[in-house]
Order: structure tokens, then sequence, then C-alpha cells
């Protein structure tokens, strides 16, 4: 598993606006955190806060030289805007290459063997993080539990999660917006968030973007994507991973948010996704 104002306006905000949008972050932190709490698959179901133990976190990782160079121009291209398909009629033949490369890959993760940390340290240390392990290990409730702790308010507890950060979180199931991400146009994964948020708020998409983009801009928004290996098609799948690396491309290279910053500990958007390992 992969581990942002309601108006677009150039003026600082007014008090009002202020007190608007104060009102809709908590309506939506009481949505979710509503849903995130209970652990359904269960039956009947059981509070998720309760019985859930947060395991320390190994790195793992597949060194980038390794890479090809048409998965590395595959990268680089994600950056310039432009697409899998524009990369691939230049070239007879990397379609094949990338997806060989892939499938030989799949199975190389390498264990660090460096001593276990604990997850909020990790989401600390790095803005972007990849939750591994094999299925039925555990990672969507991970998700769920990230997803609830800063949706209560309840992330800064030692006992909870440690981690002072004024997050709001947003979790896709991407078995669920796959189709969606390959219809859309861009920024398709900051669409897909807001289409979330819509729904969880009952208001207009594009209300739901403004929203969305100003907790991004002012760095508290807190990604989270679930069940990347769900999502069954190639063409859904390309369009996931399309989608991520433009977001955090593109957040690379914006401004930082201004100070004082509501995530002193991070520079802006965090991004927590799942994957199977194997």
């Amino acid at each position: 598993m992969w581990i942002y104002y309601l108006s677009r306006r150039e003026s600082a905000p007014t008090p009002a606006f202020g007190a608007v949008m104060d009102t809709l972050v908590q309506r939506y932190r009481d949505a979710v955190a509503s849903d995130w709490e209970w652990l359904r698959q269960e039956d009947p179901a059981v509070l998720l806060y309760k019985v859930f133990v947060l395991l320390p976190a190994v790195r793992a990782s597949r060194p980038r030289e390794e890479l090809p160079p048409e998965v590395r121009r595959l990268d680089a291209a994600m950056g310039r805007e432009e697409s899998i398909e524009e990369l691939l009629r230049r070239r007879k033949g990397a379609a094949e290459e990338v997806r060989r490369w892939r499938e030989e890959a799949a199975g190389e993760v390498r264990i660090s063997s460096e001593p276990p940390v604990a997850l909020a340290e990790a989401m600390r240390r790095h803005p972007y993080l990849v939750l591994l392990g094999e299925p039925g290990a555990g990672k969507t409730t991970t998700l769920q539990y990230l997803a609830w702790a800063f949706a209560t308010g309840r992330a800064a507890d030692p006992q909870v999660l440690g981690l002072a950060e004024g997050r709001v979180p947003v979790l896709l199931r991407l078995n669920a917006v796959g189709e969606k991400l390959v219809q859309r146009k861009p920024p398709r994964l900051l669409r897909a968030l807001a289409d979330e948020v819509a729904e969880r708020l009952l208001i207009q998409p594009e209300e739901a973007l403004d929203l969305v983009e100003s907790w991004r801009k002012a760095g508290r928004l807190l990604v989270l994507l679930d069940g990347l290996d769900e999502v069954t098609g190639e063409r859904e799948r390309e369009a996931v991973v399309e989608a991520v690396r433009k977001f955090v491309w593109a957040e690379e290279t914006s401004p930082p948010p201004p100070t004082p910053s509501p995530s002193p500990t991070g520079r802006g958007t965090r991004f927590v996704k799942s994957g199977v390992v194997g």
C-alpha cells in the first residue's frame, strides 16, 4: 500500500472565511472518524483502537541503479507531465521492456539490516512511504489506524502514534477509483481525493477540490492509498502509478507551505501507500 480555500483567491482569507474552512475541516474529521474507528471485518464490529497494535517499521528498498534505462525515462516523463503512451510510442518495444523488468523485479525487495523504528519515526523522516507486506499482514488496517488517529486529533498521543502534526487524512481505496483515474482530466489524483471529501461532506466536487488544494498548500494533507495490488487492470494500474508520480512531482516543485506551518516536522504533503511483497 502506498503510505489541499474553498475559493481560489489571491488575497488573504478573511476571519469569516477562515471560520468556514475550520468548520468544514471539523465536519470532515467527524464524518471519517466515526467510520474509521471500527474494524468492520469482524462480526460484530470492534473498535479499532482497542485491538490494534502498531508494529515497528523496517526499511526495504530496491537500488535505483538497478532500474533499466526505459524505467528511469518513464520516471522522468512523469515529472515532465508526459504520458506513458507518449514515451512508449517513441520507443518501439519499450512497453515490453518495462513490463519484463517489473515482472522480474517484483520479488526483489531488499530488507535493511538497520534496526526497526516506530512507524511515526519513519513518517517523520520520510514524506513518502510504501508499506510492504504479505496479504493479510495488516497493511489496510494500518492505513485505517493512521487515518483514524489524525482524524480524531489523537495522533500526537504517544500511546496512539506520537506524531504531533495537524494533518487532515484522506484515505482512498485504489480498486474503487482506478477506472476514474483513467477517465479524469489532470490533476487526476487530486480530483480523486476531492471526490472522497465531497462524498463525505455532501458538497460539490469543485468545492471539495478547492478545499483539498488548500490543505495541500498549507502542508496539512495526509494521503493514504490502499490496495494497489487489487487494481487488476493494466490500464488502471498505469493510470494510478502515473497519477501518483505526477502528484508527488508537483508537490516537490511547489513552494513550501507558509510559516508558521501546522506541520512543523514536515515540509508538505505526507504520502503513505501499501503494496504486496512477492
